[in-house]
């Protein structure tokens, strides 16, 4: 489950960090109950600075936190009520509205949403502070059908792996003693806590960490590292993708016989294998966030005056860095990892907080927005939209009690943009001499075959498809239509060609389909959707699905869960590549267990005639 992760006080607020963490008790709700939000202004209204920003909520209490839903017509997030400028209290609700602020509903008392990759389920926390706990907890979109998975204690930091199917966390150990930064730069270690020191810096309890994986449901528990370094630094988990490796970063002022403030980045596999040091920088690397497709980490490096967005691979290889003096506080990856976006500060005047949004290799640099507060007062967390078009972000500053969530646009990366100016999925008009070279199919007429190459020469769809595998399907009218920020209807039934986008191995797809004004001979509009799934169910014959059947069915650990209850064979499945037409295996059996309510997912191996895993789900009846 990733936790909302402000940089910032990772890196500043340290001694708070491993001092411990302040946390409110919280009560589920018994079903979801619509909200409705009276308006309180207390923060400055960012919709006055752009006219790219729509503001969400208005709730006179802090809101922060945004998710979105996988199709991006919903967005979740927390929500407190106002009890005082600078106070917490035990309310903290789970909600959801529709991505432009309407429908508001309240679904649960916790924290920390975040929804399983198929959109169905939210995963989130309810912490009890009387008992120490964070108690794992699922429901459906709607608040419905709640249900406890896992309960583990206050301070292990845990995060759900991509599929929701396990846990990693840490476990923190203090030796009692402390350690105290003085500002020559040196280090000096003391048996109790010491305050007011003259000529302190900061100061921090000296501790060690662990890191264990489980599963949802609190079993199967398995240490993968020990020994950790966690002096002065925030616990930060990160797993990979596929799931298979987790980035942890670690202290070393405790390995060092000249102890110095130092945090780098390590990558090990989900078993605790292969462990490795990522970075050496004498300083901070700190905040690894993994591109979508797990082919680069992106990271910020640097001291507490500045931070800076640096690049590498998995390996530690070919570091790169993105950003120079940009002081960075938060960052994300877009989904399709080609660009990022970054919250700088502006420490000189006039002091601001900034919104930048840059390529994925630090080219092509814009600024969305400039809030003109001081940078040390106002706080800024990104979140993408799935299809790239919007960021929604929340905003709060120290000192007022609300904060609030907006929506920002993001422009195509190579349209002259002003903060004021955006169109919904409108393209530019720049084209290029140059076609790329891409085959299109014999079987367009002349007339469609002139209407892909217009397209191809758009600059916008030629950055969407550098380094691709494309496909083009065809040619044909496409009518709609948007409604823009000033509520005015745009319609058009224009020809669109139709466009599959995908890596080396079709594994990853997404159609773009830009639309073409053959009067005008020029792209004006490209729809996208990144939600292609490149796998389609296949036929199988009686003999594949009898074979593996028996092989899930004679597996032991299946036989122990099936054991004596009511059980059904919900479908015996194996998939295929739909643009390559390969299989792409292996297969899956699926098992209910009526009396428990739980699916066990067993994948076979009818090569090696072998059960390779057996995962589980609760599936409920709404």
């Amino acid at each position: 489950m990733r936790t909302k992760t402000k940089k910032l006080v990772a890196i500043v607020l340290l001694l708070a960090v491993s001092s411990g963490v302040i946390i409110t008790a919280l009560v589920m709700l018994p079903s979801p109950v619509k909200h409705a939000i009276t308006p309180e202004l207390q923060l400055e209204d960012l919709t006055n600075m752009s006219e790219n920003i729509t503001r969400l909520t208005t709730n006179p209490g802090p809101d922060e936190n945004p998710v979105w839903s996988p199709d991006g017509k919903k967005i979740f997030f927390e929500s407190r009520p106002d009890i005082g400028v600078s106070r917490y209290g035990p309310e903290c609700y789970i909600c959801v509205m529709d991505a432009d602020g309407s429908n508001l509903t309240r679904l649960a008392n916790g924290t920390d949403p975040v929804l399983s990759p198929d959109g169905i389920k939210v995963f989130f926390k309810h912490v009890d502070d009387h008992l120490h706990t964070i108690n794992f907890w699922v429901m459906n979109t709607d608040g419905s059908n709640k249900k406890k998975l896992t309960s583990l204690n206050i301070t292990v930091y845990p995060i759900l792996s991509p599929d929701r199917s396990k846990i990693c966390y840490y476990t923190e150990y203090h030796t009692g003693y402390w350690w105290v930064s003085w500002k020559n730069g040196t280090w000096t270690r003391f048996d109790k806590p010491q305050l007011d020191l003259q000529d302190m810096n900061t100061g921090c309890a000296e501790q060690y960490g662990e890191i264990w994986i489980m599963d949802v449901y609190g079993k199967n528990k398995n240490k993968i590292a020990s020994d950790i370094d966690m002096t002065c630094i925030g616990p930060i988990l990160e797993w990979s993708p596929d799931g298979k490796r987790i980035l942890f970063q670690a202290s070393t002022l405790l390995s060092s016989g000249n102890p110095i403030e130092n945090i780098d980045i390590w990558i090990m596999g989900v078993d605790g294998s292969n462990k490795k040091r990522l970075t050496n920088y004498l300083g901070y690397d700190t905040a690894p966030k993994w591109s979508p497709d797990g082919a680069k980490v992106a990271y910020t490096s640097g001291n507490l005056s500045n931070l800076d967005i640096w690049i590498m691979n998995p390996d530690g290889s070919d570091k790169k860095q993105l950003t120079t003096g940009a002081l960075v506080s938060d960052f994300d990856w877009s989904p399709d990892g080609r660009k990022m976006a970054y919250v700088s500060w502006l420490t000189e005047d006039p002091k601001a907080k900034e919104i930048w949004v840059m390529d994925a290799d630090g080219s092509h640099k814009k600024l969305l927005l400039r809030v003109p507060y001081n940078p040390y007062s106002a706080g800024i967390s990104l979140a993408w939209s799935p299809d790239g078009s919007k960021i929604a972000f929340d905003y709060h500053m120290i000192g007022v009690v609300n904060s609030d969530i907006y929506v920002i646009d993001v422009p195509a990366m190579d349209e002259e943009t002003s903060p004021l100016s955006s169109e919904v999925n409108q393209t530019p008009d720049n084209l290029t001499e140059e076609s790329p070279a891409v085959k299109i199919p014999d079987h367009l007429t002349e007339e469609e075959k002139l209407i892909v190459q217009i397209a191809l020469k758009n600059r916008t769809v030629q950055e969407m498809l550098r380094g691709k595998e494309i496909k083009i399907s065809s040619v044909s009218m496409v009518s709609g239509g948007e409604t823009d920020e000033n509520g005015k209807r745009i319609s058009y039934d224009l020809p669109g060609v139709q466009m599959y986008i995908g890596n080396k191995d079709w594994t990853s797809i997404i159609e773009i389909i830009p639309l073409v004004d053959l009067k005008e001979r020029k792209a004006v509009r490209i729809l996208k959707n990144t939600f292609i799934k490149p796998t389609l169910p296949v036929a199988l014959t009686e003999d594949e699905k009898s074979n593996a059947l028996k092989i899930a069915l004679d597996d032991p650990q299946v036989k122990e869960k099936i054991a004596g209850r009511d059980y059904e064979i919900i479908d015996v499945m194996d998939f295929e590549n739909w643009i390559t037409g390969k299989r792409v295996g292996p297969m899956q059996v699926l098992i209910h267990v009526n009396e428990t309510g739980i699916a066990y997912s067993v994948t076979v191996n009818l090569t090696e005639n072998k059960v390779i895993e057996v995962g589980e789900q609760i599936w409920s009846e709404d």
